[in-house]
């Protein structure tokens, strides 16, 4: 073999080597996780129970509730709430998240209060 072929073949698997290297290095775009937002509601006596649940995004969720017709309700902060009403009418429920990079997402239903055994 040559030393002029013996030198390329070393510059060849020299270069082979630091672009393996350099691609390697490169930052991977992350996989972004859609978020999504879900809503179960129960209906007790004069009042419902809604549990809002959130999945993907990032990081840390923040909750928001919309009860249609102002009605009184607790836990508007937080993945649960609950909400009195008058027996034979309908609610529509909207549960919001917002996860740590500012994506959001909702879900709404909308809610009979029957007046259930308790």
């Amino acid at each position: 073999m040559s030393s002029s072929h013996c030198r390329r073949s070393i510059l060849i698997a020299a270069l082979v080597a630091l672009g393996s290297f350099g691609m390697a290095s490169q930052p991977q775009a992350a996989i972004a996780s859609t978020l999504t937002a879900t809503l179960s509601c129960e209906t007790l006596r004069t009042a419902f129970l809604c549990d809002g649940y959130a999945s993907g995004g990032t990081g840390v969720y923040s909750y928001s509730w919309n009860v249609a017709y102002k009605s009184r309700y607790d836990g508007a902060a937080s993945s649960t709430i609950t909400v009195s009403c008058t027996v034979g009418t309908w609610r529509s429920v909207t549960f919001s998240v917002q996860d740590s990079s500012g994506a959001t997402a909702s879900k709404t239903v909308n809610v009979y209060c029957s007046g259930g055994t308790p």
